[in-house]
């Protein structure tokens, strides 16, 4: 028969204070928390406090659709932006995914940030607008 040694409980460790436990964390990250707070996203002054969630998921929703459209139609877009026609050549695709983002947030409070034209703007055409040609509008 083997007896097992009993070891005492382990005491608990102290509570440190919240200041110390975040330079603690800062120090590990890399990050003084002064850094960490001014690193992280300030919500927009135009947003409304209790929807900074709507917005986020809408602008990353959009940018879903627009990386979908990008994906699928490499050629397209290759094409179209040397010609600056991207809109015309691609037209049916982002209407299709523009109907289904205004289907999902169009009658939310992101609705007037107007997220899917802006990662349109941003993915397909190279954060210039001139590439989408003269048949987009900006609405």
């Amino acid at each position: 028969m083997s007896r097992r040694r009993m070891l005492p409980p382990f005491p608990e460790p102290p509570i440190e204070p919240a200041e110390r436990v975040s330079e603690s964390v800062g120090t590990l990250t890399g990050t003084a928390p002064a850094a960490a707070a001014a690193a992280a996203p300030a919500p927009s002054a135009s947003i409304a406090p209790g929807d900074e969630e709507v917005h986020k998921k809408a602008k990353r929703f959009a940018k879903l659709l627009v990386d979908e459209i990008r994906l699928y139609n490499q050629a397209k877009v290759t094409e179209g932006r040397q010609k600056r026609d991207l809109y015309d050549r691609l037209k049916e695709d982002i209407e299709k995914s523009r109907a289904t983002y205004d289907k999902r947030y169009g009658n939310t409070p992101a609705a007037a940030a107007d997220y899917f034209n802006q990662e349109l703007i941003r993915i397909l055409a190279d954060n210039d607008a001139a590439l989408l040609g003269g048949g987009f509008s900006q609405v």
